[in-house]
């Protein structure tokens, strides 16, 4: 195809994205109405539009400079240009019903004339279901199988973001679109936080585990923490593996099992591989360690799935004697002696996954604390291998809501793991500093080795404070990244640990949400081999 006939086909696509990106309607105050069809229907074409807006922002479309379409054929492009003014055509015509049933600025008349016109005609709900239709193909023309399913996790987090209204975070948690578990489970976990957050709010779960229903069988597992067994009934018996805790004593203990409480109540609700979660099966107090040491030990207790599809739709199903077969962290995979790295392919995966991860744990309003490659646990499958790409994260004991205040004790009073820390996480955690912890995993993961591996002794010796490991980080690790992993992976990581992106706090969570979409996840979706 000749350059001019390049220009003239970008040209098209950019103006027609605009003009479906333009003709979109606004119909977000609908999304807060109490009465359940018109919400439906208003969410299902909001989140078909928030779906378009992702998709141009992944190709630059409304760009033309920088449009990545620029280099498909004549005849690929023009498709894109017919489905996108296709979208154009149809919310125009959406716009015409709504005016056609005088549905004026009065905002109260508005929704009730919205609530009877979508009760009693079916146009528009035909509009939204083509809508939808319509943006399927614009994906699947456009991206690989396995990018879609990506690219699907990378726009959740924004979308859940924007969404405050508790009716409406219901309706997603048990109607998703497309049946979306992942999305379910993000909307679940949220309205969880937000009615525990509530004055006197109360989840309905008991999670807090007892003798004889628990026992403990190896309280000192290094890499774990501890194994027990639950006895769900007087013939089934479940292996778990359990996280320890030691929360001192004094007020500050009480305000640190509290909020493990919290977490806890919420990791009961949601704990499902689709979040890369473990089975949560509460929390366990040892009463032992507490008389024998004068400390209290609290756990969290964590089991095993029956068995996890993945992006490939291949199936992973888990040997569930954790006692037999623990979980290995994925510190510990990295120094494996006389092991392969895994594919490159696989550690994309693997980066991805965990990003898409993380940053539906901060939709949910809250903040890990404590991300390191030990807290990044690997399951044994039934045939004796560990998936790279089948990872659950872990390690909550000081994770709390981003609205309350850090505790004195924290996950910075291990020294051995200053390297996993921004200098500025002392002064209190943000979605930010959070974010740092993961990009010194991510680059972990595109070396296979820790931060701290190779490093001569003598300047081993001088990496006393996480200002120095961070200078080291961002000199000489982070370079290695681009022949390793490719500029992309190197870009997305760069913005972790440089943090830079928004302040959440003062410019908001959905702005926040945007922009790690965009710099981060969007970028680590298109890393391939």
């Amino acid at each position: 195809m000749e350059a001019a006939g390049l220009v003239i086909g970008v040209l098209g696509i950019v103006i027609a994205f605009k003009g479906a990106l333009d003709t979109a309607l606004l119909l977000e105050d609908f999304i807060e109405d109490n009465q359940s069809e018109p919400r439906h229907w208003a969410l299902r074409y909001h989140i078909q539009k928030c779906r378009l807006k992702a998709w141009g922002d992944h190709w630059n479309a409304a760009d033309e400079k920088h449009c990545a379409l620029g280099t498909k054929s004549e005849n690929f492009m023009k498709a894109i240009e017919l489905i996108l003014n296709e979208i154009k055509r149809l919310n125009e015509k959406a716009d015409k019903l709504i005016q056609k049933h005088d549905i004026g600025q009065d905002t109260g008349a508005m929704k009730r004339r919205f609530r009877w016109y979508i009760k009693t005609n079916s146009e528009f709900r035909d509009i939204v279901e083509k809508f939808q239709d319509l943006v399927d193909d614009l994906e699947g023309f456009t991206y690989p199988s396995n990018q879609l399913q990506l690219l699907t996790k990378a726009f959740l987090p924004q979308m859940l973001a924007e969404i405050q209204n508790l009716k409406i975070l219901e309706h997603l948690s048990v109607h998703p679109p497309a049946d979306d578990q992942t999305l379910a489970l993000s909307a679940k976990a949220k309205l969880l936080q937000e009615q525990l957050s509530r004055p006197g709010g109360r989840a309905p779960t008991t999670i807090w585990l007892h003798k004889p229903k628990f026992e403990l069988v190896d309280n000192d597992i290094s890499s774990i923490g501890g194994l027990g067994l639950i006895k769900e009934t007087e013939e089934e018996i479940r292996p778990v593996w359990v996280e320890w805790n030691v929360t001192g004593s004094g007020l500050e203990s009480r305000l640190h099992v509290e909020r493990m409480e919290a977490l806890g109540k919420l990791l009961k609700g949601v704990s499902e591989p689709a979040l890369r979660l473990p089975p949560f099966y509460g929390i366990y107090d040892d009463l032992d360690y507490e008389l024998a040491h004068g400390i209290k030990r609290i756990g969290y207790v964590f089991g095993t799935p029956e068995s996890v599809t993945d992006y490939d739709q291949r199936v992973h199903s888990f040997r569930s004697d954790v006692c037999e077969n623990p979980p290995i962290s994925l510190s510990a995979l990295m120094a494996s002696e006389g092991t392969a790295p895994p594919l490159l392919g696989d550690r994309f995966r693997l980066a991805f996954t965990l990003a898409s991860a993380f940053s539906l744990f901060h939709a949910a309003g809250w903040l890990h604390k404590g991300l390191h490659s030990g807290n990044i646990q690997f399951l044994r499958e039934v045939d004796g291998t560990v998936s790279v790409t089948q990872p659950f994260i872990t390690g909550f004991q000081y994770s709390r809501h981003q609205s309350q205040a850090s505790l004195s004790r924290g996950p910075l009073d291990d020294k051995r793991l200053n390297h996993y820390y921004h200098p500025d996480a002392a002064k209190g955690f943000s979605k930010r500093l959070d974010l740092y912890s993961l990009g010194v995993v991510l680059c972990e993961i595109g070396r296979w080795a820790s931060i701290t591996s190779k490093i001569p002794k003598e300047r081993l010796r001088k990496m006393t404070n996480r200002e120095a490991w961070r200078s080291y980080i961002l000199d000489s690790r982070l370079k290695e990244l681009g022949w390793r992993m490719g500029k992309q992976y190197q870009d997305a990581v760069r913005v972790l640990l440089e943090c830079d992106l928004p302040d959440d706090k003062r410019l908001g969570h959905v702005f926040f949400a945007q922009e790690f979409q965009k710099k981060v996840l969007q970028p680590l979706s298109r890393c391939n081999v």
